[in-house]
């Protein structure tokens, strides 16, 4: 199994399939949770739920919470789901992320969302809104008497948007690679620096990226070998770039 490490091992890559080294993390801690963020991008990838939605349940510490990332081909099952395994009372939010780019189908509605479905372990998962805070579009005016210029997003987050395709941070051969700021907004509003992620399906490395840039730990598991080696890539060179401001 091909690995990759950052400096002093705190973030790590590996190419395989996400369940067996799941396996493997639950036996090595005995079965308990570990991971104070589990976020699953699978719009493209494993959506038999049974094969690996239970074992990031166990791996995320009672405190933890999980956000998985699909669109409108399954979603609604997925929900219902998320329900069963985590419980409606455990279910947070249903975030849309809207963005305005590509075609647009000529017998429908363009389809330019997706959802981030966020479910909490237990009733003690722990939420930073003080972390993700956006600007007042109403700074200065009479509609703002609390007199703070900053809010906490709503669940539609129209403020995000998308990376152009000339952006640094764009893995070449890679699709569906979502922003650094996407991901970073989940991360820094559940988790706090020395926080535990884990990514099922880390793609292009994005939330490996974000975790180092924050101060996190995490790991990524990717199962295709040429995903897997332009993200270990990305990686190296953000590594090296942060060790040099040591």
């Amino acid at each position: 199994m091909d690995t990759w490490h950052s400096t002093g091992g705190y973030n790590v890559l590996f190419r395989t399939d996400c369940v067996p080294y799941m396996y493997s993390r639950l036996m090595y801690t005995n079965g308990g949770g570990h991971f104070d963020l589990v976020y699953a991008d699978m719009l493209y990838d494993d959506f038999d739920f049974d094969r690996w939605l239970p074992l990031c349940r166990e791996l995320l510490a009672d405190t933890g919470s999980i956000f998985v990332q699909t669109d409108y081909r399954s979603v609604a099952e997925l929900k219902l789901y998320l329900d069963n395994l985590f419980g409606k009372k455990n279910f947070v939010n249903w975030i849309v992320w809207p963005y305005d780019w590509g075609g647009r189908p000529k017998n429908a509605f363009g389809r330019k969302h997706d959802d981030i479905l966020w479910y909490a372990k237990t009733s003690d998962y722990v939420f930073y809104p003080e972390h993700v805070q956006i600007p007042k579009k109403t700074t200065g005016s009479v509609l703002n008497p609390s007199g703070r210029d900053t809010k906490t997003p709503t669940d539609v987050w129209t403020d995000v948007g998308n990376f152009h395709t000339m952006s640094s941070e764009r893995v070449s051969g890679t699709k569906w690679q979502k922003p650094e700021r996407l991901v970073r907004r989940i991360v820094e509003a559940v988790t706090e620096r020395g926080g535990t992620i884990l990514d099922p399906f880390v793609g292009s490395g994005t939330t490996v990226a974000v975790s180092m840039k924050t101060g996190r730990k995490s790991v990524g598991c990717e199962i295709d070998k040429d995903i897997f080696k332009n993200a270990k890539e990305r990686l190296k060179e953000l590594d090296n770039e942060l060790y040099k401001q040591f």
